[in-house]
């Protein structure tokens, strides 16, 4: 990814948050965490009509990777809707059920992605 030059009429946001962790499985992983710092920038084109946001957490490195992408966009058929394009690489280190609690990651992502949304 690129970032916008200084001619280009984009908004680039380099954000830092901090989320309530709701994954069962860290106790699995042997630590208590409840909150992770996901480190997010997001390009907004307005000509194009997209936007794009890139997250990767900050915390628990050691054990949970997450890198998502998500990309909104107007449908080519109908501007009034927007698609959104989502992907993500979940790496789980250091356990045994390191497939397995990345697979629960993945399917939480996915089912919370496709849920309604506002827009």
């Amino acid at each position: 990814m690129h970032a916008p030059s200084c001619s280009t009429k984009m908004l680039l946001t380099l954000p830092c948050r901090c989320y309530t962790i709701r994954l069962k499985g860290l106790k699995i992983l042997g630590t208590n965490y409840t909150q992770t710092y996901v480190k997010e920038h997001s390009i907004v084109d307005p000509e194009k009509k997209k936007m794009e946001l890139c997250s990767t957490n900050i915390t628990l490195t050691n054990l949970i990777s997450v890198d998502e992408r998500l990309l909104y966009r107007p449908h080519p058929e109908n501007p009034e809707l927007t698609v959104l394009t989502q992907e993500a690489v979940i790496r789980v280190t250091g356990v045994s059920l390191s497939g397995y609690l990345e697979g629960l990651m993945a399917m939480r992502m996915s089912a919370n992605a496709s849920k309604p949304g506002l827009m």
